[in-house]
């Protein structure tokens, strides 16, 4: 893919293509870093979604096939994790 260009809004905003927020795992609701550079800024997804991630993980398997080991043991580790208060 090369260079795309977006306009900002009158709020500051530009849009991330669909294409690229799937292939990076981007989501609604997806936390994201913004550090600014000497030549831009980057934007990266945050190490605060885990929680989300899993349960991304979750839908997204349950919705292609239903229950099978994957989605059990994404699960379990969802569930240690809020029993861990994470």
């Amino acid at each position: 893919m090369g260079n795309l260009t977006r306009r900002l809004d009158n709020l500051g905003r530009i849009v991330i293509p669909k294409e690229i927020r799937n292939n990076l795992g981007l989501y609604e609701g997806c936390e994201c870093s913004i550090v600014p550079t000497d030549n831009g800024i980057t934007i990266r997804k945050s190490e605060k979604n885990l929680n989300k991630d899993l349960q991304f993980l979750i839908d997204k398997y349950m919705s292609e096939g239903g229950y099978d080991d994957t989605v059990l043991k994404l699960m379990e580790i969802k569930e240690e994790m809020s029993s861990n208060g994470e």
